[in-house]
C-alpha cells in the first residue's frame, strides 16, 4: 500500500528504538556488558507529558451571532437568549468530551508525538443496533474520539499534513465475525477475505499468538478526501468490500493531527525523544564509567601475616557500618580509601543535562539536583526563554484539543435527535440541563484557558484564597 511506504525508513526504526529507550531498554542497541542505565528518556516524557496536557479543562461555547435561533418542531424558529444558548452549548460539549474520555485519547496522542514525531486522533460516531424482523433498533450511540497508533495510518506520499493529503487511510485489524455482523458488507464479499496481518504483527507475535489471530482480518479504510467519500478495502488482496458518501457533516478530515516540529514540505515531525538521543546514551556511558571505577577501585585493607587469623579476615569483609572487631595490634593493619575520581566525570554529565535542558526548554534550575547556581537575574532570562517556548507548544497542544471538541460538537447537533438530560460540571455548577439537537443549533467559537490543562495544588489554590480574604 502507497500510503504505508513511510513505514519501511528509517522514520520507524527511530520511533522503535526511542520506545525501547523509554522502557529502559539502552542495551539492546549497544554493548552487552553489564551497564548502569539511567533512563533520561523515560523521565523527560513524565516531566514534559504532564506540563502539556494534564487534565480536561474547561470548554467555553461563544456564539458567533448576537441572536440565536432555535428551530421547533412545527418548523417556526423562536429567539433563544444567547446566554441561555451558550450555557447549554458549554454543558454539552463538557459533558460529551468528558464522559467519551477524550482528553485521555489526546493525552496518548500528545505521547505519541515525542516518540514518532506526530500524533493522531480520530473522530466519528457509533452505533449500537439490536435487529429485529426487518428493523434494526439503536439501543446506544454516541460520539467517539480515539487515539490512532501511528503505525496504523497512512498518508499520501506528497502530503505536508491532513489537510492536502487526497487519501488518508486507517488500518484496523478485526475479527471476521465483526464484518458479518455489518449490514453494510456482503456475506458473500466477506468469505472471499484471506486473513493478514500487519508486519509488525507478525515480528512481534509468538506462533501460537498468530494461530489464535489467524480469524482477524486486516482492513485499510481509506478517506478519499477529494471526493469526500469512504471505502474500505480487507485482506491480503484489499477487496474493495464497502463504498460510501462521508457519513459527517463537520468540513476536513475525520482525524487530527499534533506535531511539535519538523520540515513544512514533509508529513512527518520531528521526534521530541529523537533531538536528545545522543545525549541520553552519553550519560549512561559516563554513569556506566562512574560505576565501574567504584567497582575497580573501592576501598582497600591491608594487613601484616599473622596478625589476623581467618575468622577476623571474614568478619572485617562481611562486616557491617558500626560492626566492631577486635585485633591484637591495629598499627599491622592499614586502611586504604577507594581512588579518588576526577571531576572530569561529573564535568561532563552537568554538559550533557544542560545540553539537553536547552534543546527541550527545561531549564536546569528546575532540576531537583541542579549543578549549577544562578543569580536572580540571570535565572529569569532562562525562565523566560523556557516560558515562551512552553507556552508555543502548549499551544499547538490547544488547537489539536480544540480540533477534537469542533468535531465532537458537529456530531452532537447532527445526530442528538432525542431529547437528553444532563447534570453540568465545571463553572456551571452542576445545573441540571435538558436539550435536543434544536438546542444546540447555531456557529460557536470554542475556547478554553491553556492553565486549565495545568495541574493545580489545591492546597496552594486555599491557602492564596485565605491570604486574599484577610
Amino acid at each position: 500500500c502507497v500510503a504505508f511506504k513511510e513505514h519501511e525508513g528509517e522514520w520507524m526504526k527511530t520511533a522503535d528504538r526511542l520506545k525501547d529507550f523509554y522502557k529502559g531498554k539502552y542495551n539492546k542497541y549497544f554493548s552487552k556488558y553489564t551497564r548502569f542505565t539511567h533512563n533520561t528518556v523515560f523521565s523527560l516524557v513524565n516531566l514534559l507529558l504532564p506540563n502539556f496536557i494534564f487534565q480536561q479543562p474547561f470548554i467555553i461555547a461563544r456564539p458567533r451571532q448576537p441572536v440565536m435561533f432555535k428551530k421547533l418542531v412545527d418548523g417556526n424558529y423562536q429567539q433563544m437568549d444567547n446566554t441561555t444558548a451558550a450555557t447549554i452549548r458549554t454543558a454539552v460539549i463538557n459533558y460529551d468530551y468528558k464522559r467519551i474520555n477524550a482528553i485521555a485519547e489526546d493525552r496518548k496522542a500528545v505521547q505519541d508525538a515525542l516518540f514518532y514525531g506526530f500524533g493522531i486522533t480520530k473522530t466519528g460516531y457509533s452505533y449500537e443496533t439490536v435487529s429485529e424482523k426487518d428493523h434494526d433498533y439503536i439501543v446506544k450511540d454516541s460520539p467517539f474520539h480515539k487515539r490512532i497508533d501511528p503505525k496504523d495510518f497512512g498518508w499520501h506520499p506528497l502530503a505536508t499534513g491532513l489537510d492536502d493529503s487526497t487519501h488518508l487511510v486507517h488500518r484496523i485489524l478485526q475479527p471476521r465475525s465483526y464484518l458479518l455482523d455489518n449490514p453494510n458488507i456482503r456475506k458473500s464479499d466477506i468469505e472471499e477475505i484471506e486473513a493478514e496481518l500487519p508486519d509488525y504483527y507478525k515480528n512481534k507475535l509468538s506462533n501460537e499468538q498468530k494461530n489464535f489471530l489467524k480469524n482477524y482480518v486486516t482492513i485499510c479504510e481509506v478517506h478519499d478526501q477529494e471526493n469526500d467519500m469512504l471505502y474500505l478495502f480487507a485482506g491480503e488482496k484489499k477487496n474493495l468490500i464497502m463504498k460510501m458518501e462521508n457519513p459527517y457533516d463537520f468540513n476536513g478530515s475525520h482525524f487530527s493531527m499534533i506535531k511539535f516540529a519538523g520540515d513544512n514540505d514533509d508529513f512527518l515531525g520531528l521526534p521530541f525523544m529523537g533531538m536528545i538521543e545522543d545525549e541520553a546514551v552519553a550519560i549512561n556511558e559516563i554513569i556506566t564509567m562512574i560505576v565501574e571505577h567504584f567497582r575497580k577501585f573501592p576501598g582497600q585493607v591491608f594487613f601484616e601475616h599473622g596478625t589476623i587469623d581467618e575468622d577476623d579476615l571474614e568478619r572485617i569483609r562481611t562486616g557491617e557500618q558500626g560492626s566492631i572487631h577486635g585485633v591484637n595490634d591495629i598499627s599491622k593493619l592499614q586502611f586504604k580509601a577507594p581512588l579518588q575520581m576526577g571531576q572530569e566525570y561529573f564535568n561532563i554529565l552537568a554538559l550533557l543535562q544542560n545540553q539537553i535542558d536547552r534543546t527541550l526548554g527545561i531549564p536546569d534550575f528546575q532540576r531537583l539536583t541542579s549543578t549549577t547556581r544562578k543569580s536572580a537575574t540571570e535565572a529569569s532570562f532562562v525562565q523566560g526563554d523556557a516560558t515562551v517556548r512552553r507556552a508555543y507548544f502548549l499551544s499547538l497542544v490547544k488547537d489539536f484539543v480544540l480540533d477534537g471538541v469542533k468535531k465532537v460538537a458537529t456530531l452532537e447537533q447532527q445526530f442528538y435527535d432525542e431529547e437528553k438530560e444532563i447534570v453540568a460540571s465545571g463553572e456551571l455548577h452542576h445545573q441540571t440541563i435538558k436539550f435536543s439537537k434544536r438546542d444546540l443549533e447555531g456557529e460557536y467559537q470554542f475556547d478554553f484557558d491553556i492553565d486549565n490543562m495545568k495541574y493545580v495544588n489545591e492546597a496552594q489554590v486555599n491557602n492564596l484564597n485565605n491570604t486574599l480574604n484577610i
